[in-house]
């Protein structure tokens, strides 16, 4: 298993986002190979391509590769605190990581791979970043996933009923309250067209766990380019009661004509 966290990459100049990434590949070779991986006269994209090949020699077993937060060096330096923005750095970043991404589908690469799985904040659309990877299968509204990240109703009575009972003595109410608090708070996920939605584990796991109804995943969760975003471009958040979207525009993500709604979507 390869994995790549954009969260812990350097992403402030498109060299350091280049540098770091080369670090991240030489570490995981050494730990899945065994042996060192020269750089000093790779590009990126040649020291992926040697790391996932190499790993499949080593153990003559398809490669699975996770990359977490991949938008990370986009948006990291889109709308920053300050009110200003390093579109170019951005820009640049983003160009770097269609190259990065697109030795993933390298036949050659393709033949020694089991999937690669993909998350991230946003979704820049195929022409931004993924041209170069276009056989990826977005399963972010996909039905069949609709309940992975997330936890149901069912599992809620399933799963937490002696949590639901402790936490309804302790504030002195009933079962079916602290059920209807909890839903209130914590149920606003849905992943697919059909009605059918997740709690957010985070908070609920800590809901429980300090029996105290609270923001917990805003806490530590928000998106601040976003919230920077909404500053900057002065937005009318009453404006959002009622609005409709066509999917097609919900799902595009471009740096130089970003609507707000469509972030606020896709962020969650």
């Amino acid at each position: 298993v390869i994995r790549f966290d954009f969260s812990s990459i350097e992403n402030r100049t498109t060299e350091d986002l280049e540098l770091s990434l080369i670090n991240k590949i030489k570490t995981q070779y050494k730990n899945i190979t065994d042996n060192y991986l020269d750089t000093s006269s790779l590009t990126l994209k040649d020291a992926l391509y040697n790391l996932i090949i190499d790993s499949f020699k080593t153990y003559n077993e398809k490669v699975v590769i996770l990359i977490d937060e991949y938008d990370k060096p986009i948006i990291d330096n889109f709308f920053i605190s300050n009110g200003n923005n390093r579109l170019d750095v951005a820009k640049a970043n983003r160009d770097r990581l269609r190259d990065f991404y697109g030795v993933l589908k390298g036949y050659d690469i393709q033949a020694v791979t089991e999937f690669v799985f993909i998350t991230g904040i946003t979704k820049f659309s195929r022409m931004n970043i993924f041209s170069a990877l276009n056989n990826l299968k977005d399963i972010s509204m996909n039905k069949k996933y609709t309940t992975l990240l997330g936890i149901t109703d069912d599992e809620i009575e399933l799963y937490f009923k002696d949590y639901i009972t402790a936490f309804a003595k302790e504030l002195n109410i009933t079962f079916e309250e602290i059920k209807s608090k909890l839903l209130d708070y914590y149920n606003g996920y849905r992943f697919c067209e059909n009605n059918i939605k997740v709690y957010n584990p985070f908070s609920l796991l800590n809901c429980f766990d300090n029996f105290k109804f609270d923001n917990y995943w805003m806490e530590t969760g928000i998106p601040y380019y976003l919230a920077n975003m909404l500053k900057q471009k002065n937005y009318y958040i009453p404006e959002l009661e009622g609005i409709e979207f066509s999917k097609t525009e919900l799902t595009s993500f471009e740096l130089d004509n970003l609507d707000p709604v469509v972030v606020l979507f896709q962020a969650g």
